[in-house]
């Protein structure tokens, strides 16, 4: 069946945070460019990783709330509190509220999956072949913004020979919102869980407390937890629990320090170019993953603590805490284990770590929170939102939205293709 384009139409594709702020902003920013804008998502529910189906028991955010907000549509009062993390549900909520408010829930397609997207050259158009629940469509657009993410596509390291005489479970961290799966890891013995992030820390915790729902009494799964190496864990307060830790992260003076101006001003070039400057920001960056370590109380865990420098975590790869994760780590419940999974066989994990040594330990659940794939790439009148990780995802979304707005109706363009070629050579 094919649908009838509208003139000069725009395509979300996904309704999570990205793809309901950019909606809104092609809707409600661009004046009267766009006759239509339509968002399909392949879930029964908008938010992305938020969505009521995905979120589990004890999911918080990374980022403190108040730089995961919106910019003009802030929490409500009772959650606005500086160093507080949003719990999974409040979000959902906090998204629901953002569609409502500015009309978009009625534009979403749900449970519509885009399988192909092909440029027709005669119509100047984009030809959207989708499968809505049981019936496919096609549909043109002019344009399409590519919203579905960086948590999208599950990605799972373990190839086939490393598990395919495995008889125990292996899950995806995007498996755990379901009640099934939950209930298996409840009534399991022993639970491995593969990954260093967020979503890493806060299953093991999970399940090493016992909080998986079980129909039998049983005692909590034994937990190994399997990274190649540890990150940075944020406090919640830092400075011996004296101020919350985002009033000082994304502050003025320690974005001073943060050498990402190119060509540099003369204060950056004073920092990133001069012995004296190098030495004080070196200085600076270990007094603070000193006080990371300390506020966490992490002295006697140093399974825990990083070998690489802090200044590195600052692009991205930064967690905060889960509540309990420490404790569980220091009585036992979960035991870390610096390396890699080299085999599963029966309802065994065969470890590697960093030197090279092998162990095996009894797993019948295995957890992969180890990310998603990334393989969308821009073409014409396409855009991207919501491929670059940062810690202000909101605020990262909100301006993309704009320029994505600007872009599609001429205001500013893109540079030539030498100098984006130049500048992804760079960055990577």
């Amino acid at each position: 069946m094919m649908e009838k384009p509208e003139k000069r139409s725009a395509l979300i594709i996904g309704a999570g945070i990205y793809g309901l702020i950019t909606a809104k902003s092609l809707l409600c920013d661009s004046g009267s460019f766009f006759h239509s804008v339509e968002i399909f998502e392949k879930n029964t529910d908008l938010g992305g990783v938020w969505a009521q189906n995905r979120i589990y028991e004890g999911l918080t955010t990374n980022s403190p709330l108040l730089t995961y907000e919106i910019p003009g549509f802030p929490y409500p009062d009772e959650l606005r509190k500086a160093g507080s993390h949003v719990n999974a549900q409040d979000v959902n909520s906090y998204l629901k509220a953002y569609a409502e408010r500015f009309d978009l829930t009625s534009r979403i397609r749900f449970d519509c999956r885009v399988e192909d997207v092909s440029w027709d050259t005669r119509h100047s158009m984009w030809v959207v072949r989708c499968q809505e629940a049981t019936r496919a469509f096609t549909k043109d657009f002019s344009h399409i913004v590519v919203c579905t993410g960086l948590y999208h596509s599950s990605h799972n390291p373990l190839s086939k020979s490393q598990t395919s005489q495995f008889n125990g479970h292996i899950w995806h961290s995007s498996d755990i919102s379901n009640p099934a799966v939950q209930r298996t890891l409840g009534a399991s013995q022993s639970v491995v869980v593969i990954g260093a992030g967020k979503s890493a820390l806060d299953l093991a915790t999970l399940v090493a407390q016992g909080r998986c729902p079980t129909t039998t009494s049983h005692v909590a799964p034994a937990v190994k937890l399997v990274y190649r190496r540890p990150h940075w864990l944020a406090p919640r307060r830092i400075f011996q629990n004296s101020v919350s830790f985002e009033k000082v992260l994304f502050s003025r003076f320690v974005n001073a320090w943060l050498p990402f101006v190119t060509p540099p001003d003369y204060f950056h070039y004073l920092i990133a170019e001069t012995a004296v400057g190098q030495w004080l920001t070196r200085q600076i960056f270990r007094f603070i993953a000193y006080d990371f370590i300390t506020s966490n109380g992490q002295q006697d865990l140093p399974q825990t603590i990083p070998h690489h420098s802090f200044a590195q975590a600052l692009s991205g790869a930064l967690h905060v805490e889960p509540p309990g994760y420490l404790e569980c780590v220091r009585d036992g419940r979960i035991e870390v284990c610096e390396g890699s999974i080299d085999m599963l066989q029966d309802h065994t994990a065969r470890l590697k770590n960093k030197h090279g040594e092998t162990r095996v330990v009894n797993a019948d659940n295995v957890i992969l929170a180890t990310g998603y794939n990334l393989s969308p790439r821009p073409y014409r009148n396409i855009a991207l939102n919501g491929f670059a990780y940062s810690l202000l995802n909101p605020t990262v979304a909100f301006v993309a939205a704009h320029w994505i707005s600007d872009y599609f109706r001429g205001v500013i363009q893109a540079p030539p293709q030498d100098i984006i070629d130049e500048g992804t050579s760079h960055s990577g």
